[in-house]
């Protein structure tokens, strides 16, 4: 690792490959995000790979460098951290997701939080992501995202257009992510 990258235009996102070769993205990036190097000194390795998802311009910093403004500028410092730990926390999130969440529920929570990130208003938020892609933030199969969009489609939730999911019911979607699926698995159960 030679650089902190901060994106300032256009998106970009962070992917890790498995031992088998299995790829997980594991944040879409955008203008003011950094992309990697933080917290990282000189000879350090990546932990993840990085992919543009459209056209970015990059600004990056030697890491040298920007460890000896860090020292320089304690509120560089300070924001490095906040960065840093807002990170982690969001990848604490996906973890508990993953592991108590069903896949409706996690992909509906990946639709939200990309529509949260974009910063624009329900009405201008598509996703352009594929369904591969989504598929890989959820930690499914392409298979079962083709099928729970066209389920939300039906449903009048989403409107998937050629390149884009489109919202038409934030309200349905959310009701989606916050599905409690343990009270529903516990009555199942009592009505066997």
């Amino acid at each position: 690792m030679r650089s902190v990258s901060l994106v300032t235009a256009g998106h970009a996102k962070t992917v890790r490959h498995s031992a088998v070769g299995k790829l997980m993205i594991l944040h879409v990036l955008g203008p003011g995000d950094v992309l990697d190097g933080l917290g990282h000194g000189p000879g350090s390795t990546h932990s993840a790979g990085a992919y543009a998802v459209e056209h970015c311009r990059i600004l990056s910093w030697d890491i040298a460098e920007f460890e000896s403004l860090s020292q320089r500028f304690p509120a560089l410092l300070r924001n490095s951290v906040r960065l840093l730990t807002q990170r982690m926390r969001s990848l604490e999130g996906r973890v508990h997701e993953f592991a108590t969440e069903r896949v409706p529920q996690r992909l509906a929570r990946v639709l939200l939080r990309l529509i949260a990130e974009s910063g624009s208003s329900l009405a201008s938020a598509p996703v352009e992501l594929s369904c591969e892609e989504l598929a890989q933030m959820a930690g499914t199969t392409l298979f079962t995202v083709s099928r729970l969009l066209c389920e939300w489609a039906a449903q009048g939730i989403i409107r998937p257009e050629r390149s884009a999911i489109l919202f038409e019911n934030l309200a349905g979607l959310i009701a989606v992510a916050m599905q409690d699926t343990g009270r529903e698995d516990m009555r199942r159960e009592d009505s066997r």
